[in-house]
């Protein structure tokens, strides 16, 4: 019980303080924390029909990491958003579509994080916690809130322009965070260069991201407007 415990707080721990970052990034009008906790939950249960998905499809691990997964994943966390949250009157300007997209991303992320530390566990014993925790809470785990944070901008982008044709405006989006999964996921793949490649990687996408949080705050309908003296 002991262990089952120190594996759920370790798998969940990253991905609450990573929420709470990007959270804190929604300071014109921050979102009620029962609906982005909710997003959250909803990001939770999504990983579940995606890991069935994932395992019916007919892949080998290198096209499941590299084409299987980012269609799902960024697929199942995309509609945890459009269907619950997306209509609601709280969504009202583009910072709510990266707030509610990496909260439902990692809730995601929380669950798959808690699958591996048990799978290391089971392999490695209590000694194998320690690393996956590291490289996960620093690097994937925060991955999947910055692939969903692409397509998240596109979404709340879609409500400023045209609610109700929401695709051609959030499409590129999901492309794109698909994309960089894609590519985060194949770089695991070569060892003598994952590294320094997925730092790389890292680094681009934390500047898309950041890019697009500036652009949504300079968007939003709540900045207050300079007064004219």
């Amino acid at each position: 019980m002991n262990t089952v415990c120190l594996i759920s707080v370790l798998g969940f721990a990253p991905a609450l303080f990573w929420l709470a970052y990007f959270y804190h990034k929604d300071r014109l009008e921050p979102e009620p924390r029962r609906l982005v906790l909710r997003t959250h939950l909803w990001g939770i249960f999504c990983a579940l029909p995606a890991a069935l998905v994932e395992y019916l499809l007919p892949f080998n691990q290198w096209t499941m990491s590299v084409v299987g997964a980012p269609v799902v994943e960024e697929s199942a966390k995309f509609l945890a958003v459009y269907l619950t949250i997306f209509r609601n009157p709280e969504f009202d300007e583009p910072m709510d579509g990266i707030v509610y997209g990496v909260a439902a991303a990692l809730g995601f992320a929380a669950l798959e994080n808690v699958g591996y530390l048990f799978n290391a566990h089971a392999t490695y014993g209590s000694a194998g916690l320690g690393g996956v925790f590291l490289v996960r809470g620093l690097l994937t785990v925060p991955a999947h809130a910055l692939f969903a944070a692409m397509w998240g901008f596109s979404l709340g982008m879609a409500y400023m322009k045209q609610p109700a044709a929401v695709w051609p405006h959030v499409l590129p989006g999901i492309l794109l965070g698909m994309g960089f999964h894609s590519l985060f996921n194949l770089l695991l793949f070569y060892h003598l260069v994952a590294g320094l490649g997925v730092l790389l990687l890292s680094l681009v996408m934390w500047r898309a991201a950041s890019r697009r949080i500036f652009q949504a705050l300079a968007r939003s309908p709540h900045r207050k407007k300079p007064e004219v003296e």
